[in-house]
């Protein structure tokens, strides 16, 4: 049958292939504007329209949109030097507060440094924007006192295992989100899915560039402080941070880290939750580690004997990233320590738990820790005869000395 038989009879020819492909160009479109949306500037314009249209203060960053950025939080040098801050130099309200309510006294800390301020006498903090969602009393008002922050950290905890940096993140994005972006993680198998760069994918476009940033900065300070050191503190620092004579080439040249005592084959532990970016070996550093704690800020471990760790992996606070040595440019073994924030260097003994630091923050102990070795048996004075004068009496296993290399190279 002809068109025009087919037109005569009031039959239709079959429009199946066109209706396919009209749901296949309305799908594809689709696909497109949410990409454009969530991963362009161009959506974060537009929202932050329609929150103007709203009456609605909160902005969206136009740049917390292409992959990396989302997280890449500015962690100044008030930053810094907050968290260089001396545990002893705690404000009294914040630490009042944090001892009532049994929370972590630095996640408190770093809130009101980053969103506060304090007087001799009080401090507060701008209300994060998801806080009454986790303690309601505190519904509607725009500033919160320490008392009422600590509160407010102390419930968010209980939901989420006392994790600090947990609680922090859910009086900015929310629980329900937090706790949807976490199942997420883990239906995923992801390591370390309680890590903010691990889990943030899974918030929507709108949390990741809005909401979320005003936490970044707050956990990024809070892991400043919260670094651990990488050797038992018992170890000597033989050369520190700064301008000094080099050991090997007799010229004065900057040292971008801090040097231990670490005779080879001591264990050396991550100083925070991250990722292994780097493990490998060069002629001045020898076989080194770099780890990414996310956020901007990065630990180098080098000369080291053997690394425990494999590129491309997560490792947690304290874990064992490898044994200290003499590899490299060195004059003895030792562990050259490097903190940077965002490619710049910084004091090693100036944040966490460095042993000058002063004070000292408490934390579990490391997920594989050393054998417990045997109580050594105390000296016994030996007798003498009467009028005789006794020998100085000594231990049968004395301690050794301390290594006392000079100093290696910075990579």
């Amino acid at each position: 049958m002809t068109s025009t038989d087919a037109a005569l009879s009031g039959a239709t020819a079959p429009d199946e292939p066109q209706q396919r492909r009209g749901f296949f160009d309305f799908t594809l479109m689709a696909v497109l504007l949410y990409a454009v949306y969530a991963m362009t500037p161009l959506g974060a314009i537009a929202e932050t329209a329609l929150n103007v249209a709203r009456g609605q203060k909160q902005r969206p960053s136009w740049l917390a949109t292409f992959k990396g950025r989302e997280l890449a939080t500015a962690v100044d040098d008030s930053a810094v030097a907050d968290a260089s801050a001396a545990e002893g130099k705690i404000p009294l309200p914040i630490a009042t507060a944090a001892e009532k309510h049994k929370i972590d006294v630095e996640a408190l800390a770093a809130l009101v440094s980053v969103h506060g301020s304090c007087t001799p006498t009080t401090c507060d903090v701008t209300a994060p924007p998801r806080t009454s969602t986790v303690f309601p009393p505190v519904a509607g008002k725009a500033r919160l006192s320490a008392d009422e922050a600590a509160q407010a950290i102390a419930a968010a905890g209980k939901e989420h295992g006392k994790n600090a940096e947990l609680a922090v993140e859910a009086m900015f994005v929310g629980s329900i989100p937090l706790k949807l972006a976490l199942s997420q993680a883990e239906r995923s198998a992801l390591e370390n899915g309680e890590d903010v760069e691990v889990h943030a994918p899974f918030f929507t476009p709108s949390v990741r560039r809005g909401s979320l940033q005003g936490a970044l900065s707050v956990i990024a300070v809070y892991r400043l402080r919260t670094l651990a050191w990488p050797a038992d503190p018992g170890f000597r620092i033989t050369s520190p941070f700064g301008d000094r004579m080099h050991p090997v080439t007799g010229k004065q040249a900057f040292h971008n880290g801090t040097d231990l005592g670490t005779p080879t084959g001591t264990s050396l532990f991550a100083a925070h939750n991250g990722g292994v970016k780097r493990q490998s070996r060069d002629s001045i550093s020898g076989n080194y580690v770099v780890l990414d704690h996310g956020l901007g800020i990065e630990t180098v471990y080098c000369h080291l004997d053997s690394a425990g760790v494999v590129e491309g992996t997560r490792v947690r606070r304290k874990e064992i990233v490898g044994l200290s040595g003499s590899t490299g440019r060195v004059t003895g073994p030792h562990l050259h320590y490097i903190v940077r924030v965002h490619d710049k260097p910084i004091d090693p003994e100036k944040v966490g738990e460095s042993p000058t630091r002063g004070g000292g923050l408490s934390d579990p102990p490391p997920p594989v820790p050393p054998e417990k070795a045997p109580e050594k048996p105390k000296p016994v004075k030996p007798k003498t005869a009467k009028g005789a004068k006794a020998a100085d009496p000594k231990p049968a296993d004395p301690k050794p000395a301390d290594p006392k290399p000079t100093g290696g190279d910075p990579i």
